[in-house]
C-alpha cells in the first residue's frame, strides 16, 4: 500500500489507476443489480475527472442498493459532484461576466479614443485653416507692396517716354525709336507683373 500511495504521489502509477477502473467497471457490469459494484465504479471515475459517468454510476448504486445508509453515501457523492458543477458553471458565469466586461471597457476606451482622435483632427484642421488664412493674408500683402513697387517702376517708365527726344539730343531718329520702343517693352513687362500679381491675389480672396 504504502509503495502503491508513493506512485500515485510522485503522478507514476504504471497504470495502477486505468487498471482499477477497468475491474470496477467489469466488477460492475458483471452484477449490474449489485450496487456495491457501481458505487466503485462511480468513485473511480471521479476521481479520474468523470464527472459526468461517476454521477451516472452513483445514481445507479443509489437506485439499486436497499440499505438506506448507502443510498444516503450514495446521494452525498451525488450531491457533492452537483455542488462542484454549479461552482464550475458559476466559475465560468464569472469569467464570462468579466470578459463581457473586458470588453466593454475595451469598446468604451476606443470610443474615447475615436473621439479624443476626433477632436484632435478637428483642432489640427481649424489651426490648418487658421494658419492658411494668415499665409494668404501676408502674401496678400506682399503683393500689395509689389504692385505698389510696378505702378512706381511703370509711371517712371511713362514719364521717360513723355520726354520729348530730338536728334538735337545727341540721338538719331533711328536712336530715338529704339529707345522709346524700349522703354514700352520694359513697361508692358511691368505690367505682365502685375496682372499676373492681381490673378495671384484674386485666387486668395
Amino acid at each position: 500500500a504504502v509503495k502503491a500511495d508513493g506512485a500515485v504521489l510522485a503522478d507514476d502509477d504504471r497504470g495502477l489507476r486505468t487498471a482499477s477502473l477497468a475491474a470496477a467497471r467489469a466488477a460492475a457490469e458483471a452484477a449490474p443489480a449489485q450496487a456495491r459494484g457501481w458505487w466503485e465504479l462511480g468513485w473511480h471515475r471521479y476521481f479520474q475527472g468523470e464527472t459526468v459517468r461517476a454521477k451516472e454510476a452513483f445514481e445507479h448504486s443509489r437506485n439499486v442498493d436497499p440499505d438506506p445508509w448507502e443510498k444516503w453515501r450514495c446521494q452525498l457523492w451525488l450531491d457533492r459532484i452537483d455542488r462542484e458543477n454549479a461552482a464550475a458553471r458559476a466559475e465560468d458565469q464569472a469569467s464570462d461576466a468579466r470578459l463581457d466586461a473586458e470588453r466593454a471597457a475595451d469598446s468604451r476606451h476606443r470610443a474615447v479614443e475615436a473621439q479624443a482622435d476626433a477632436r484632435r483632427r478637428k483642432y489640427q484642421a481649424d489651426a490648418d485653416r487658421i494658419a492658411a488664412k494668415d499665409a494668404a493674408r501676408a502674401r496678400r500683402r506682399e503683393i500689395f507692396d509689389e504692385m505698389l513697387e510696378i505702378d512706381g517702376r511703370v509711371r517712371t517708365l511713362r514719364e521717360r517716354r513723355m520726354i520729348r527726344l530730338t536728334p538735337g539730343s545727341g540721338l538719331s531718329a533711328q536712336g530715338i525709336y529704339d529707345y522709346l520702343r524700349e522703354l514700352k517693352a520694359a513697361e508692358d513687362v511691368e505690367l505682365e507683373k502685375k496682372r499676373k500679381l492681381q490673378e495671384e491675389r484674386d485666387a486668395l480672396e
